[in-house]
């Protein structure tokens, strides 16, 4: 009986040690502010999503996807997330879709950090005044796999633009499939001085070239 009663124990002490190592995922208050879930029933859009009526969010399109978004969707600028060349503007030509403007300021897809808040900063800023221009609206906004960058640069512009908590803006990065690997974004705007990056973004100069470009012209960012 002393037996039984020693390796019950042992199992007992088993299943405890298991529970206390096994990461539970992060508890977030209910939100204030809720969104749309993501879509993919829009052909070429993977995690497609409306931020406002003004600004859309999803993967990087495919011809359909493009399609789709100028035709159909009236779209009438493109800002990519994306290092290197700006593929929107041979991916529009080569689809025949003239008109759109596409811009584009290069984010890592990890660690922001304070040196990247400019950039961060110069982002958000474009992302608004594009959607406040009547011939730039509505947006696209995309990285490649439309999960980090995009999911990052809208949980600021909520959080900047619109009032959200950073637990609110962390939950609607995680319904759009944003990768838990890269956690230090999530600490990072828990973090986030949002007055702060109010200032930077007001000191920012009306022409970032190093920022954000265009094929057919430079963006004043007034």
């Amino acid at each position: 009986m002393f037996d039984r009663a020693l390796r019950n124990l042992g199992r007992l002490s088993l299943v405890l040690f298991i529970s206390s190592c096994t990461q539970l995922p992060l508890e977030l208050p209910s939100p204030t502010h809720a969104s749309q879930p993501p879509t993919d029933k829009y052909a070429g859009l993977g995690n497609f999503g409306k931020v406002t009526d003004h600004i859309w969010r999803g993967a990087q399109p495919t011809a359909a996807g493009y399609k789709n978004l100028v035709e159909r969707g009236k779209v009438k600028s493109f800002l990519s997330l994306r290092r290197g060349v700006n593929r929107d503007i041979g991916d529009l030509e080569v689809a025949k879709l003239p008109g759109a403007q596409c811009f584009q300021v290069s984010m890592k897809e990890w660690d922001p950090g304070q040196d990247n808040l400019r950039r961060l900063a110069m982002a958000v800023k474009t992302l608004k005044k594009l959607s406040e221009n009547p011939k730039m609206r509505p947006v696209y906004v995309h990285c490649q796999a439309r999960k980090n960058r995009t999911g990052f640069v809208v949980a600021t512009y909520r959080m900047a633009y619109q009032g959200w908590t950073a637990d609110e803006a962390i939950r609607e990065m995680r319904a759009y499939r944003f990768y838990r690997v890269y956690s230090r974004d999530e600490i990072f705007l828990k973090n986030l001085d949002v007055p702060h990056l109010r200032e930077i973004i007001k000191q920012l100069p009306k022409r970032e070239s190093n920022f954000a470009s265009t094929s057919k012209r430079d963006f004043f960012l007034a």
